[in-house]
């Protein structure tokens, strides 16, 4: 917030930078809340709806803007495009790190590709490779840097020079051996999102049956965790879309929805901020800094679960 008090005092500012595109968010999703609460309060002249007012704002603040460095794949992607869509709309995105917490894996030397694509750091980091096609087997072979051919999806395994300990950097998905990636899911939310008429996704993150007691039934089963703007409820058909998107992009998933082995996914829609209450409790848990915080896509702990449960609207 102070940041933004001084930044608003300087037109000259051609930077937006943090370590992720969430950062970038929060605060001027602060700063949209600030002006609603002070035009409320009749502190500010009222005009065009808030919503209307901040689109393309972050241009108009500074006519001098010219990028937002900030990383945006990952588990920051949707902040990314929400930014691009909304706040920072015309202004150039440039993600520059592929990082974990054990260290740098690699470098985007790309920076005017959508796509976000980065060059590991064999200096920084030992990467072994897990062909997608392994990801079932309970003791796949890993592949080395070398040995990894073009246009094969792979699952990463690093870890340190200094460190044995491999670190697993996509989030996975799985109640009965299967594995869906945090990429492969936002894909098929992405698809139902487009079969939601007015929707648009805030936030969302998932938890496994198992950690959720007996909630929704005793079968296997993701749990979905959701917060939309423009909608306030879902049918049942609605939320079914989820679970057919996720098996036409998932073979594995699908197979074992056929055999009943999964049973369907549970949509839940989370009232408004729920989200944000959230992240402030995962940081006061792990004592991580705003900066470096990234929201967890897969919940492991069952108080994150039991909590959404509690904002549930629908």
């Amino acid at each position: 917030y102070l940041h933004l008090l001084f930044a608003l005092k300087d037109p000259s500012v051609g930077t937006l930078e943090s370590n992720f595109a969430s950062t970038v968010f929060y605060a001027l999703s602060a700063l949209q809340v600030q002006n609603s609460s002070r035009t409320q309060r009749g502190l500010l002249s009222s005009g065009p709806s808030s919503r209307k007012v901040f689109h393309g704002i972050a241009k108009r603040l500074w006519p001098h803007l010219h990028l937002v460095l900030a990383v945006d794949s990952g588990s920051n992607q949707i902040y990314g495009e929400m930014l691009r869509e909304n706040y920072c709309r015309g202004v150039p995105f440039y993600s520059p790190f592929y990082a974990a917490t054990e260290g740098l894996i690699g470098v985007n030397l790309w920076p005017q590709e959508p796509t976000r694509r980065y060059m590991l750091c064999p200096r920084s980091m030992f990467c072994e490779f897990l062909p997608e096609s392994s990801l079932e087997e309970e003791t796949p072979h890993t592949l080395l840097m070398e040995e990894v051919k073009e246009e094969r999806t792979m699952s990463s395994l690093s870890q340190t020079l200094q460190d044995s300990s491999g670190y697993n950097c996509p989030c996975m998905l799985s109640v009965r051996g299967e594995k869906v990636s945090e990429a492969l899911f936002l894909n098929a939310l992405k698809k139902a999102l487009a079969q939601w008429p007015g929707a648009r996704l805030i936030d969302y993150c998932c938890a496994e049956s198992g950690i959720m007691d007996s909630i929704g039934g005793s079968d296997p089963h993701y749990q979905v965790f959701i917060e939309l703007k423009g909608v306030r409820n879902l049918t049942e058909e609605q939320r079914y879309k989820l679970d057919i998107c996720l098996q036409q992009d998932s073979a594995v998933y699908k197979s074992f929805r056929f055999k009943g082995s999964i049973g369907p996914m549970r949509v839940q829609l989370v009232a408004e901020g729920a989200f944000k209450e959230l992240r402030k409790r995962m940081m006061a848990f792990s004592n991580t800094s705003p900066n470096t915080f990234k929201m967890h896509r897969v919940l492991r702990r069952k108080e994150y679960g039991d909590f959404l449960l509690g904002k549930t609207i629908s």
